[in-house]
């Protein structure tokens, strides 16, 4: 479905905001997608190439998760104009370093079937606008491999990311833009882990917590999603795309309204514009 679009000041947003589908319809494959890294793996991508190259990302569930569970968020993302790749890990039982697998693998089949002459996304993945977004282990794994992989990345997004141990939530070499986005119900990521690991972030990073008005960790992303919507495509589009139009949502007058709205319980934020 394609929406009306409303240009502002040479701004182009969707009419209905960032929690509607864009204007892309949606394409994807899961064919020839095998990586010792993860268990399965579908791509999805915007049918028209009008305007490659894409940014492209990760979207990991967390522990039991499938990559159906996350479908949702993957094809909103792909109708904003994006390619996304959404991961199965090997076990979704495992320990957390397995979901840490599956994100380094994500990125590597995204950069792998944009080099693959015969991939449907050859040619039209931007390899210097990369990002990782995940949930719960998922969430904790895409800051953790963004950390580690420095300005290969561009941007992070953790929903409800867990780690246990409070000496695993510093991390000083992080450059990607990061944001952290949990439920003030949350027991799993409670409130106090999604703190620390905002705290953990170096200073000059771009950082941003959402403490959310909602409902525990497994039910979260149901009941709100269109928060998460919001807040997600928001950071794609400010800190993969440079367009800044989207900023309102995360800093300005559309964020005060949501405020209003007692969407938040705790907003934190930090923003270095060059």
């Amino acid at each position: 479905m394609v929406l009306p679009v409303v240009l502002l000041g040479g701004c182009s947003v969707v009419d209905e905001g960032p929690a509607a589908l864009g204007r892309h319809d949606i394409c994807q494959y899961s064919q020839d997608l095998n990586h010792p890294g993860y268990q399965s793996a579908q791509i999805s991508y915007p049918c028209d190439h009008a305007s490659k190259p894409f940014p492209a990302v990760t979207v990991l569930g967390g522990y039991t998760n499938v990559k159906e569970h996350m479908y949702w968020l993957s094809h909103h993302i792909v109708s904003h104009g994006y390619i996304v790749i959404t991961i199965t890990p090997t076990s979704v039982f495992g320990q957390p370093s397995i979901w840490e697998t599956a994100q380094h693998a994500g990125i590597e089949k995204l950069l792998s079937e944009n080099n693959n002459a015969s991939s449907p996304i050859a040619g039209i993945v931007n390899p210097h606008a990369l990002g990782v977004i995940g949930f719960s282990f998922g969430g904790s794994a895409a800051i953790k491999i963004a950390s580690k992989l420095g300005d290969d990345l561009q941007v992070a997004i953790g929903i409800s990311p867990h780690i246990g141990n409070p000496e695993d939530r510093e991390f000083p070499t992080m450059t990607a833009s990061t944001l952290l986005v949990s439920g003030n119900r949350d027991a799993t990521a409670s409130p106090a882990m999604v703190t620390g690991i905002y705290n953990g972030l170096p200073e000059p990073t771009n950082r941003l917590f959402a403490l959310l008005n909602t409902p525990a960790h497994t039910s979260d992303t149901e009941s709100n999603r269109n928060k998460y919507q919001t807040l997600i495509t928001s950071w794609l589009k400010t800190y993969l795309d440079g367009d800044d139009c989207y900023s309102s949502y995360l800093y300005g007058t559309k964020h005060l309204q949501n405020e209003k709205n007692h969407w938040f319980s705790n907003y934190l934020s930090s923003r270095h514009i060059p």
